[in-house]
Order: structure tokens, then sequence, then C-alpha cells
């Protein structure tokens, strides 16, 4: 794939001790077997996003994967706005990703040390079991490909 004079980078973010809850981290080994992937800067951010963040100043596109509370079925993907989070988080009084304090946290302090990143999109995906063992549900490897091709789609886009 051939980025239009833009630096992309895709996040992975998630503890892939928790089952689903690690599917970005799983997303982006997957990701890391792909050519067409070459040119596209693949973080494996584990639980520590606001550790990478100085890595992404510069980049005109992040797109960050990570397990959501999107409140519908395992396997659903939804693309979100990040700076969305916070106050949405505050409205309805509850938490929508699994780890948007850090997810917050990191964008926001990426700001305030004048890192400068362009666009930012989650792309934010329902867990099925998110208690302690290693892999993923049977449901959402089902839906590796499909994650793939939207990861994929944001990035030319």
């Amino acid at each position: 794939m051939e980025l239009p004079d833009k630096k992309v980078a895709v996040v992975g973010i998630g503890n892939i001790l928790l089952g689903d809850e690690g599917v970005g981290v799983h997303v982006i080994e997957s990701l890391r077997k792909r050519e067409e992937m070459k040119d596209v800067f693949l973080v494996d951010a584990g639980t520590a996003f606001l550790e990478v963040i100085y890595e992404l100043d510069g980049y005109d596109k992040v797109i960050i994967v990570d397990a959501v509370n999107g409140g519908g079925k395992p396997g659903d993907i939804y693309r979100i706005d990040p700076y969305s989070l916070f106050s949405e988080s505050i409205e309805k009084n509850r938490s929508i990703s699994l780890h948007d304090y850090g997810l917050i946290e990191g964008l926001s302090f990426g700001r305030m040390a004048g890192i400068s990143i362009g666009e930012v999109v989650l792309i934010g995906i329902e867990p099925e079991n998110i208690n302690t063992y290693t892999g993923l549900s049977s449901t959402l490897k089902e839906r590796l490909c499909d994650i793939q091709k939207i990861i994929i789609k944001e990035v030319e886009s």
C-alpha cells in the first residue's frame, strides 16, 4: 500500500492476560504479517499508552485499537473520536473504553507537552470475555479479518 506522503501509526492497547481485553495487541500482531502495512508504524502499547505518546509526535494520523464497552454485542466494531470519550464518560457517568482514563490522560498529556498528532481515531471492539486467560474468544477471532480491513481503510483515508 502506498501512503500519500503521510505518517500513520496504529497503536494496539490492551492486557493480553485478560482475554478479549487484549484485542488491540492481538490486532497489531496480525497486522505485522500483512505486506501492505510495512510502511505503517505499528505499536504494541499494552496497557501503557502514556509511555508511547512521545513516539507519536509528528504523525499525521494515529489509529488506536482497543476493547470498549459500547453497549453492543461482542465483536461489534466502533469508530470513535477519542477526544469525545472524556465528556461522554462524564455525561453518562460510565466508562466507554476499558482504558479511557489512560487513553484520555495520554492524549491530554501529549497536547500539554506540545506533541503534535494530526487526526486520532479509536477503533473499539466490544469484548466477549475479559476474564483471566490468554488469547481471544472465538467471536473476536472471527472478527480479526474485519478489524484488519477497517484499519487498512483508515490508514488509506
